[in-house]
């Protein structure tokens, strides 16, 4: 199976060597929410510019084994390990701290991380919860989580109908914030942002078109990402780097 594989994307690459054109198929394991809100609206681009290239992009919250799935990249949002994954850094990728207004006008709006506990929380469960509640400082408040997803998007709709608190990335709440069905809180106290990378294996020969690809994400996602313009009325985001 494998050997067959190879022998297969040998060809592909051989193909495309000879003539100059991208051809074959691209393997991508991509985040939900990410792949929902910003990936997909951005490889038609790539697609038109490389007709005889395929995207298969699996969606999937979870850390999955590149070599054995037979991916050629994946996107991470992480502070990455040390490990056989060569990385490219992608986008600055920031995390708000967002409730609804029915909800910060029934319990206040909290002024410190420790005002959470007054809070009920929506929790994405694919991180680890202490993790998930950590502000700058490494405070991490006691919120009473008695609801969570493996979704942010549903994370999200939970906390737009007023089930409680949440902590997501800004590109799956922008739009909440931006249209008033969210009000972010504690901006001032969030923890440093981190960064979104493409990472492939080092152990395994890289596609042409798969190097292609990673170059135009680069180019896609370089600077200050859109859906962070203007989010934080206090340029709370403009003070932040990594």
């Amino acid at each position: 199976m494998h050997t067959a594989l190879a022998a297969l994307e040998e060809a592909e690459e051989a193909a495309s060597s000879a003539s100059g054109e991208l051809k074959g198929s691209i393997r991508v394991a991509a985040p939900v929410s990410f792949a929902v809100h910003c990936l997909a609206p951005a490889v038609g681009q790539f697609l038109e510019r490389h007709p005889d290239v395929s995207l298969s992009i699996d969606t999937d919250d979870r850390m999955v084994d590149l070599v054995r799935g037979g991916f050629d990249l994946a996107i991470r949002i992480a502070q990455l390990p040390d490990s056989s994954l060569i990385a490219r850094r992608l986008v600055t990728v920031r995390h708000a701290c967002v409730a609804s207004p029915a909800l910060l006008e029934h319990l206040g709006t909290p002024q410190k991380p420790d005002d959470l506990s007054r809070f009920p929380g929506v929790v994405y469960s694919n991180r680890e919860e202490a993790s998930y509640w950590k502000f700058a400082n490494d405070v991490v408040p006691s919120v009473n989580t008695r609801l969570d997803f493996a979704n942010g998007d549903a994370v999200r709709e939970a906390a737009i109908a007023g089930l409680g608190v949440a902590m997501l990335p800004t590109f799956i709440v922008h739009d909440a914030v931006r249209s008033g069905a969210l009000s972010i809180v504690l901006a001032k106290h969030m923890r440093p942002p981190i960064a979104m990378y493409a990472v492939h294996p080092s152990t395994r020969h890289q596609s042409a078109r798969a190097r292609a690809f990673i170059d135009f994400l680069v180019d896609k996602f370089r600077g200050d990402p859109p859906w962070d313009r203007g989010l934080f009325s206090d340029g709370t985001a403009d003070e932040l780097s990594i």
